[in-house]
């Protein structure tokens, strides 16, 4: 069983699915699963889900028409092996470390069911724009 779940609902991201998966696979806990749903991709996102997973086992693949996002992730939820779930779009890219501190956050503190993170916004060059949304911790 891994420790970790990621879902990852896609739907016509094949710009931005390759960063996002290399961010997964580059992650320093290599103890997770990556459960994709491609909800009916006519982008060629489907096939490059496809490639990844066979050279990744922890990838899998599941296949459905267009039924928007609510219905993919509750798919993938339903798929999941680990206690842990994590949630991810397919135009974000993880820190190397999101997967190993939230998991550790989330195992040894009690009090916490729930775990965010801060985000870093990028412009398409990679460049962080003026202002930008950082979320505090409000508890």
């Amino acid at each position: 069983m891994p420790r970790v779940s990621v879902l990852l609902p896609v739907r016509d991201a094949a710009d931005t699915l390759p960063e996002c998966l290399d961010s997964l696979a580059d992650q320093t806990l290599a103890d997770h699963e990556i459960v994709t749903v491609d909800d009916g991709s006519q982008d060629g996102s489907a096939e490059l889900l496809e490639a990844r997973a066979s050279r990744d086992p922890r990838l899998r693949l599941l296949r459905t028409p267009p039924r928007g996002l609510v219905s993919a992730l509750n798919l993938a939820l339903t798929e999941t092996r680990a206690s842990l779930v994590v949630r991810m779009d397919a135009d974000d890219v993880a820190h190397p470390e999101r997967l190993e501190r939230q998991a550790r956050q989330l195992e040894t503190d009690t009090r916490v069911d729930v775990l965010g993170s801060r985000v870093e916004l990028l412009s398409a060059a990679g460049v962080p724009p003026s202002g930008g949304c950082r979320p505090t911790w409000t508890g």
